[in-house]
């Protein structure tokens, strides 16, 4: 059956494609792009809101959302190379703030990841979390220029972050000499596979100094190269954003609900670790290009795309350029394929 229905919404949506190229149905043909090459994808997407700064040169990078106040929190670098951004999205409305190192000179930086916890909000990037105060961040105006209060050296590359309320969570990105990481992070685990890149969890502590129990990690995660976004639901499911810009992206999901598979040695210190090989795979869904961070929030996956920035244009084929939701449920769902077909064209299915 399932089988069928790819039939049919590889000819349906091919047609809509052909006369939407002809009609100018942007939407139209957006829907049916989604469909016909990702359809778990598009059947668990949300759109919130569109990302902002775009025209501007913002290439977006980090995500993540503030449930009590309703805000998303969006990071990333400009292409001009001026000061790197920090977003402030609600109601449809945004401000943007101008990070500044702790000195006041601009920070220009990658600016991978960007989480919060308790009263901080946490900047991901090189081997550091970049700590800022939540409440200016929520008071600040339009083009604010805004100091970090503080930083907190992390072992390992701080490409991307995120936070489950117990840990924030910094990882890495390796691809082979542009993006070499420690030699101690070469690791062969149980079935043979060798990863070059961890994960770190921190725990969250009102009373330590930025937050967070800096000095020792309480738990680690070993993956492949190529990563550009970590998220631990409540379940114990580690969620990989994984993309390396010139295919479509994937997000990957693994069991970490068990025990450990062994332990990292860090300035002598045991941290439990766990590998993410196929054997914890639960499931791999493939999205569209150049998925960037990460965060998991009231049963979705919240996640952005540099795709849609200026610096890629005309190049990139299809620009998602909208903050995307991406339901957890409706991903894991053995009938989440045959609901894209209900949904898109807005008509139930006999069963």
């Amino acid at each position: 059956m399932q089988a069928a229905w790819t039939e049919i919404i590889a000819f349906i949506t091919s047609v809509l494609v052909w006369v939407s190229s002809f009609a100018g149905l942007g939407e139209v043909r957006k829907k049916a792009e989604l469909a016909i090459d990702f359809p778990h994808y598009s059947v668990a997407r949300t759109a919130p809101t569109e990302l902002p700064g775009l025209e501007e040169g913002f290439v977006p990078q980090g995500i993540t959302y503030l449930t009590e106040e309703d805000v998303y929190l969006l990071c990333g670098y400009m292409d001009d190379e001026t000061a790197s951004r920090l977003y402030v999205l609600k109601d449809g409305a945004y401000t943007w703030i101008s990070l500044r190192h702790t000195d006041g000179s601009v920070y220009n930086g990658h600016a991978g990841g960007v989480t919060a916890a308790g009263d901080c909000v946490y900047i991901s990037n090189n081997k550091r979390l970049y700590v800022l105060e939540k409440q200016s961040v929520l008071r600040a105006e339009n083009g604010d220029p805004m100091p970090f209060i503080g930083e907190i050296r992390v072992p390992c590359r701080a490409s991307f972050c995120s936070c489950d309320g117990e840990r924030v969570y910094i990882g890495e990105y390796h691809k082979e000499e542009n993006y070499p990481t420690d030699p101690s992070h070469t690791l062969t685990a149980p079935d043979g596979s060798v990863f070059q890149a961890l994960v770190f969890g921190y725990t969250v502590s009102p009373e330590a100094p930025f937050g967070l129990l800096s000095e020792t990690p309480a738990v680690a995660y070993s993956m492949y190269d190529e990563i550009q976004g970590f998220a631990l639901t409540p379940d114990g499911l580690a969620v990989l954003s994984c993309s390396d810009s010139s295919t479509s992206s994937g997000l990957h999901f693994y069991d970490c609900a068990g025990e450990a598979d062994g332990y990292f040695s860090l300035d002598g210190a045991l941290v439990p670790l766990y590998y993410l090989t196929d054997a914890r795979a639960v499931e791999k869904i493939k999205i569209p290009r150049m998925s960037e961070d990460i965060e998991y929030r009231g049963g979705d996956i919240l996640i952005i795309f540099e795709s849609g920035a200026k610096k890629f244009q005309p190049n990139v084929l299809f620009s998602e350029t909208d903050i995307v939701r991406l339901s957890v449920k409706t991903l894991l769902s053995r009938e989440s394929f045959c609901r894209c077909v209900s949904r898109f064209f807005a008509q139930p299915i006999a069963e």
